[in-house]
């Protein structure tokens, strides 16, 4: 075996998702097959990162980001990456602004002719007729930070009281503001790999917990949502769920890797809710699970992910 390649690991971070990030990283740090790489860990204090923590990236051959949210999800460490000239795991610097920007990703899905969720948008400079909106939406809506995931600062309104508490709840994380019409449906998500190609797993159903698939459903209660591994939908409505995401990850440049979640409405209708291009790798995540379901394992995925964002390593990828 010749010389190891150096992944340098960041987690942490500046960002609401600190503790997600911290359970991504260990998720690499236990399947990262170690007769190939060496893992080198660049914990990002709370404060943000320093320039000693990019002195560490030094000599390294490629980045992976166990990042999520703002300061490391939206094009801000793939965009030090780019500068410095090392490669990273995951979508560049523009494929990650347009998928972590809500507003940005439902306006390209929607020039592109993907069908998505109904939506507004709010903010500081542009004002909206709430009432208005909550008619539009049949009284139903879902309230979102337009930067922001794992359903951080996320709520339901159906009144114009809810509605206004749940905008001072995502303006805490972000000025700007997305409000969506709430779907009856079933919710799913799909994972995509690309190298040269793109290739979409198996679909995995979610059955939440109250109906509603928020931060602590995710991350803080045990049952917090029931998986259904693989989905149980025609293999008609997989195709379509996985063509959609094929297509939406080419629109929106979010190359390596993405997390692609769907609605499917009670009246039939497949909706595209959000592209994540840093998707969670913790115990309950699903981009991971859905893999390993396609047929490819834990330590597999991430052996593809780091070797297709090094070409020139020139190594062996999965088929």
């Amino acid at each position: 075996m010749g010389q190891k390649i150096r992944v340098a690991a960041l987690y942490g971070g500046n960002s609401p998702e600190h503790e997600v990030s911290i359970s991504t990283f260990g998720f690499v740090d236990e399947y990262l097959d170690r007769d190939r790489f060496e893992l080198i860990p660049v914990y990002l204090k709370r404060e943000g990162a320093t320039l000693a923590d990019f002195q560490k990236l030094e000599g390294v051959d490629v980045v992976f980001p166990c990042l999520h949210g703002p300061m490391g999800e939206d094009g801000t460490i793939q965009g030090a990456c780019e500068f410095l000239g090392i490669p990273c795991v995951g979508a560049g610097t523009r494929g990650s602004v347009l998928c972590m920007d809500k507003v940005l990703m439902k306006t390209l899905l929607k020039a592109n002719d993907i069908p998505t969720t109904p939506f507004d948008i709010l903010t500081p400079h542009v004002e909206l007729d709430l009432e208005a909106v909550l008619a539009r939406f049949d009284q139903k809506c879902v309230v979102k930070p337009a930067n922001m995931g794992s359903s951080v600062g996320i709520s339901r309104a159906f009144s114009l009281g809810e509605l206004e508490r749940a905008i001072v709840e995502a303006r805490q994380y972000d000025q700007k503001v997305v409000i969506e019409k709430l779907i009856e449906g079933r919710e799913f998500e799909v994972a995509v790999l690309q190298t040269d190609q793109y290739r979409a797993s198996l679909p995995g159903e979610i059955i939440p917990k109250g109906g509603f698939y928020s931060y602590a459903n995710k991350y803080l209660e045990a049952d917090g949502a029931q998986f259904v591994l693989p989905a149980k939908i025609s293999d008609r409505i997989v195709l379509q769920i996985q063509q959609m995401a094929i297509k939406a990850c080419k629109v929106l440049e979010s190359n390596g890797m993405a997390r692609v979640d769907f609605f499917l409405a009670d009246d039939g209708k497949l909706l595209l809710n959000e592209v994540n291009t840093l998707p969670g790798m913790t115990s309950i995540s699903l981009f991971p699970k859905l893999w390993d379901l396609s047929g490819i394992s834990y330590s597999n995925l991430l052996t593809h992910l780091v070797e297709s964002a090094c070409p020139k390593l020139k190594l062996l990828l999965i088929s």
